[in-house]
């Protein structure tokens, strides 16, 4: 499944903080997500998504982004209080910023879209977030879920010889490995994103 330009954006930026990448300036850094959101929303918008479904999908960008800077400043000694993504856009308040209604929103759309970029920013999460049964589940059922770049369809994919399994009995191992198998496929996504991002410049 193609994903958007800023949506990569995202995943990029997610992925080079989770990697103790250093901030020079929070104003500036927090000025380009702030600008990421907004252009994410947009385009969720142009697709004509319901309201709700574009709240939570924006709520759930905020939570991801904040949750994985502020783990990155924190090993830097740096704070990212009062720079927070989930003020700028909603304020303050005492209500959790994503909820399980929110989820539930997300994970049972109809569109393969929003379900494909709700799984993706979950997977991205450090912090276990609402919707996690929804997630498991979607994992495993779909396991190839990847974040690939226009030019990175382009490569041709490596031959593979099929063979036909040995009948065996069911085992609690068998769930791990799917899951290991969806976390390399992951991995391997975001490192695509994080080199195209990287080449073209932030």
């Amino acid at each position: 499944m193609k994903t958007t330009p800023v949506f990569d954006e995202i995943v990029a930026t997610c992925a080079l903080v989770a990697m103790r990448g250093v901030i020079p300036s929070l104003l500036e850094y927090q000025t380009q997500l702030r600008a990421r959101v907004e252009r994410f929303g947009q385009e969720l918008a142009d697709k004509k998504l319901s309201a709700e479904t574009r709240d939570a999908l924006c709520r759930l960008t905020c939570k991801v982004l904040d949750i994985n800077t502020q783990q990155c400043l924190e090993e830097q000694d740096v704070s990212w209080r009062g720079y927070e993504l989930e003020h700028v856009f909603y304020g303050y308040s005492q209500e959790p910023l994503y909820t399980e209604a929110h989820a539930t929103q997300l994970f049972t759309d109809k569109s393969e879209d929003v379900v494909h970029y709700a799984l993706l920013l979950s997977s991205l999460s450090p912090v276990l977030l609402p919707g996690s049964e929804y997630r498991q589940s979607l994992t495993l059922a779909k396991p190839a879920v990847t974040v690939v770049s226009k030019r990175a369809e382009r490569i041709e994919p490596v031959p593979v010889t099929e063979v036909e399994p040995e009948p065996a009995p069911p085992h609690f191992w068998t769930p791990l490995l799917i899951q290991l198998f969806a976390t390399t496929l992951l991995l391997a996504g975001l490192w695509s994103a994080c080199w195209h991002y990287l080449k073209d410049g932030m």
